[in-house]
């Protein structure tokens, strides 16, 4: 999650994943998929709501450091609906998957 520079062949191959990335989505969303798509699909998804998690987890660690206490609990209640998200892609991807069996 920590940015570093990209050299050209890193965005040719970021290119190269995300082109995959969005072929496997359009084949998902049209019903006319495959156990690769499903994959690649759903690692996606769930890539993006582990990294929110590990931002979320980050800030609260953060302000558990510094002496903090998240008040009103947004941050758990932000890390809840994550954690939630991320069940329901991995439900999601499991229903797509016995699809096809």
């Amino acid at each position: 999650l920590i940015p570093k520079k990209s050299t050209k062949a890193d965005k040719e191959r970021k290119a190269e994943k995300d082109a995959l990335a969005i072929k496997a989505m359009n084949a998902f969303t049209s019903g006319k998929y495959t156990a690769e798509d499903v994959s690649i699909h759903f690692e996606t998804q769930s890539k993006a709501v582990k990294d929110r998690i590990e931002i979320i987890d980050f800030l609260i660690e953060s302000q558990k450091d510094e002496g903090e206490k998240d008040k009103d609990g947004q941050f758990q209640k932000i890390l809840d609906g994550a954690k939630d998200q991320l069940k329901q892609v991995e439900a999601q991807r499991d229903e797509a998957l016995s699809k096809l069996r």
